[in-house]
């Protein structure tokens, strides 16, 4: 889908989700606050470039993500409208956003309080990890899944996640 860009993002942008999400401003309610606030940034041209690095990120997740796995979901027998049914509800269910059904309760308070919408501004990840936990486990239980998807699944977002993302915000490999 990357060396076919054009039509991929032309294929993406029909999808009425993709494109009221591209189309709207940025995602992080609090980025977006901080942008529109900021002394720096007293144009829409200073504003938009501030912002540009953000945008592209989500267009490029949702596009270049999400058509593979539409096409991958349609290569398993799954109609074209109901793959992007599927593709819209998993990247609800695994993309932090700033819409009040992702949010923790602490995270929703907080969100009326300047200070403490600061605190918790990006804090979503580990919340975002113990959903796809118990969205495995809850799968297995199921029967949706093997086990061994629902051990894999754990263990990249119980152990393998949180330790990246240690790493990643101390800049060390000790814990």
């Amino acid at each position: 889908s990357v060396f076919d860009y054009k039509n991929t993002i032309d294929y993406m942008m029909k999808i009425p989700y993709v494109k009221a999400r591209l189309g709207g401003s940025m995602q992080n309610e609090f980025l977006k606050q901080y942008v529109n606030n900021s002394a720096f940034a007293r144009t829409k041209k200073i504003k938009d470039f501030l912002a540009m690095n953000v945008k592209l990120g989500d267009a490029g997740s949702l596009i270049f993500g999400g058509k593979p796995y539409i096409d991958y979901l349609i290569s398993q027998g799954v109609s074209e409208s109901e793959a992007i049914k599927q593709f819209v509800l998993q990247t609800n269910r695994t993309q932090q956003s700033s819409a009040i059904s992702s949010m923790s309760n602490f995270q929703v308070s907080a969100s009326r309080q300047p200070l403490a919408r600061v605190a918790t501004a990006y804090r979503n990840a580990q919340a975002q990890y113990l959903r796809k936990c118990a969205d495995a486990i809850i799968a297995y239980t199921n029967g949706d899944i093997e086990l061994k998807q629902c051990a894999k699944t754990v263990y990249h977002y119980m152990f393998l996640q949180p330790f990246l993302f240690n790493v990643a915000t101390s800049g060390s490999l000790l814990i």
